[in-house]
């Protein structure tokens, strides 16, 4: 064998020596890898694995509370009241919480659960699925750390977890309450209002026509055009003159066209077919424009800014309805708003009954729901006046005109005896 035979053979041995090396390193690495991946989800604590969970119950400090999922409806609903409409996202949470609950860590030698709170469980929280249910106990808030110690009911190892389950769980009744808000509606969207008060309706809505625009060359400015032609030719000729170059004939010549104007070109027009939106209402008892829209259009931002001043009732029966000033013999003033969302027409209903006992809100209902709301006062009283009268009144006599002319009163003044909340 030559040499460089074999310095060939050489190479290629080292080549396969480094190969092999290479590849076990990645293996070594890669088992390495594994391993340590392995004993870190050792090292973590599962104190529940809970899927398809179908019942909870929570005891804390502000009671206890069940609740059941219907798998057919695919909701969750609350033991202590059917009527309830349950806030779906809360119960989504919890079970979230008991899918795979984790311990920041155990501790060791916790002989006493009096010194963790646990001999008497600020929470319990139990999860039941096919397989039987999951209790735990919470028990106080570390000094060290914002974590809760706690235990399973079945043991007596104390872990600790983070505050968050713990504050998803010391909850009220009211916290699982799923409120009726307000539409978004802008001012721009609303093409309709209806505002009835006792036998009076006041209708607004919106209409439209055609604006004509004329659009064509200015006269003026075509005469401006040829009169700068006849001196910018006068300016030539007598150029030409001085000179006594060919170009004066030139120059007649340009100024000839110039001041040549096309017999009716100054008549030409064209007209373009526009459409325009504006508001009509019946306030004067049929059906005009109004010359002075200032108070409906500050009604209209008002509606677009409303919100409700929290609740007083989640589901309202005809017994508490009557209290509320919101039954059909309480003769109770609406709100009908037409509005576009997204291209298609919407429309919400407030029904507005009696004031709150402070005299701080107007019990309301949205739609046919029982849900009861409440409404600010001001913003009512302002609303009604934007509506029912029409431009800028600025004195108690314009007030009064407007009412002799057949528009609709405001809403009275809350009665002396109002309603209460429960």
């Amino acid at each position: 064998m030559t040499k460089n035979a074999k310095s060939l053979v050489s190479l290629v041995v080292a080549a396969a020596v480094l190969g092999g090396a290479f590849g076990g390193l990645r293996l070594y690495n890669k088992r390495s890898e594994e391993k340590k991946q392995e004993e870190a989800d050792a090292a973590v604590i599962h104190l529940a694995q809970l899927a398809d969970v179908n019942k909870m119950s929570v005891t804390n400090a502000n009671g206890t509370f069940s609740f059941t999922y219907d798998s057919d409806a695919d909701t969750w609903s609350y033991d202590g009241d059917a009527n309830l409409p349950l806030l779906q996202s809360k119960m989504t949470t919890l079970t979230g919480d008991v899918k795979d609950l984790t311990a920041e860590r155990e501790l060791t030698g916790a002989d006493d659960l009096s010194e963790y709170g646990l001999d008497s469980p600020q929470i319990t929280f139990t999860a039941e699925n096919a397989d039987g249910p999951v209790t735990l106990q919470f028990g106080d808030k570390s000094a060290a750390s914002s974590d809760y110690y706690v235990k399973l009911s079945d043991s007596d190892t104390v872990y600790t977890v983070s505050p968050t389950i713990f504050s998803a769980l010391n909850f009220t009744e009211d916290d699982l309450v799923q409120t009726v808000t307000f539409p978004t509606i802008t001012a721009a969207n609303i093409t309709k209002l209806v505002w009835t008060s006792g036998d009076d309706t006041v209708t607004w809505h919106q209409e439209t026509r055609e604006v004509e625009e004329t659009s064509a060359e200015d006269a003026s400015v075509e005469e401006v055009s040829a009169e700068d032609g006849t001196d910018e030719s006068a300016e030539r000729s007598a150029q030409t003159a001085a000179d006594g170059t060919a170009a004066a004939a030139e120059a007649q010549t340009d100024a000839a066209d110039l001041n040549a104007v096309p017999e009716g070109s100054q008549e030409e027009t064209s007209e373009e077919s526009e459409t325009e939106s504006y508001w009509v209402t019946d306030l004067g008892g049929t059906d005009a424009e109004p010359e002075d829209t200032t108070n409906f259009q500050a009604g209209l931002d008002l509606i677009a800014s409303l919100s409700y001043d929290g609740w007083a009732d989640y589901y309202m029966d005809d017994d508490e309805a009557k209290t509320y000033g919101l039954d059909e013999a309480s003769n109770p003033e609406t709100l009908t708003i037409t509005y576009t969302s997204l291209g298609d027409e919407k429309t919400v209903k407030l029904t507005i009954g009696t004031t709150t006992e402070d005299g701080t809100d107007y019990y309301c209902v949205q739609d046919d729901s029982t849900f009861v709301n409440k409404i600010a006062a001001s913003t009512v009283v302002q609303l009604v006046t934007d509506l029912t009268e029409e431009g800028s009144p600025e004195s108690a006599a314009e007030e009064e005109t407007a009412a002799d002319a057949g528009m609709a009163l405001p809403l009275s003044e809350p009665e002396s005896e109002t309603a209460s909340e429960d």
